[in-house]
């Protein structure tokens, strides 16, 4: 088995290197492209699952990102590179090297994940923000609080489907991810006394909490159901009822 060992003057060619010795870092480069690119590909394996295959351009676009990194000064305005962080102490150059490369490939995977995400996003603000010469009708208002609510935290999602959407016993129990039974032992009802919607009182028996409690997570859920409408670029007094 072939051993990661480098030649002694390979720490004099990273010294200069760092010191802005551009023919030395080109010699850098040439001796471990293979390495930096080699550790690029089984970092996007073991975070992605890819399958290991011949994707040119993404191995040398985060190979070029580690070669980047490593050749950036220092210290703004200042010819010493990062480079210069180095230790052979602690590791020789292949092995450091490698660290880089995993360092900034997670990096790129990170920011290309959230890039992705953001255009989901957009894409999906799209296909339900109408029109603007003919406004928005009433599926267009709908669309509008799905997408909103779903961007709600779990708990003010639930307390606004129980108040407003829980029309029947089974979107009571939907709501509360419990089977219907349990909802009316809960409550302490057989279903012909069920009145719906509920009020604050059963809304927080089935939530285990006080009225009160109930009541003050209600109105959070509303402003921040409101506000998240607000962000798309429509204004509604109560968006809550909008569904019901």
């Amino acid at each position: 088995m072939q051993q990661d060992v480098r030649p002694s003057d390979d720490l004099d060619l990273v010294r200069a290197a760092a010191r802005g010795d551009e023919a030395a870092f080109a010699l850098i480069i040439d001796d471990c492209w293979d390495v930096i690119a080699g550790e690029v590909v089984r970092t996007r394996f073991r975070a992605l699952g890819e399958r290991l295959r011949r994707d040119h351009d993404q191995v040398r676009d985060a190979t070029v990102d580690v070669l980047a990194r490593i050749a950036a000064p220092v210290v703004k305005g200042r010819k010493e590179i990062k480079l210069s962080r180095f230790d052979p102490t602690k590791a020789n150059l292949r092995t450091w090297l490698r660290g880089v490369a995993r360092h900034c490939t997670f990096n790129r995977i990170s920011q290309d994940l959230r890039r992705h995400q953001l255009l989901e996003a957009l894409e999906r603000v799209a296909l339900v923000y109408p029109d603007p010469d003919r406004g928005l009708d009433e599926e267009d208002r709908r669309r509008l609080v799905e997408l909103a609510m779903g961007r709600l935290a779990p708990h003010h999602r639930q307390v606004i489907e129980l108040k407003y959407y829980a029309t029947t016993l089974g979107r009571v129990a939907e709501a509360m991810r419990l089977p219907a039974a349990v909802v009316l032992a809960k409550l302490e009802l057989v279903e012909g006394d069920l009145t719906l919607p509920l009020s604050i009182k059963h809304m927080a028996a089935l939530l285990d909490e006080t009225p009160k409690a109930t009541n003050s997570r209600l109105g959070v859920a509303r402003k921040e159901l409101k506000q998240l409408c607000s962000r798309l670029h429509w204004d509604e007094t109560h968006p809550e009822e909008v569904l019901a």
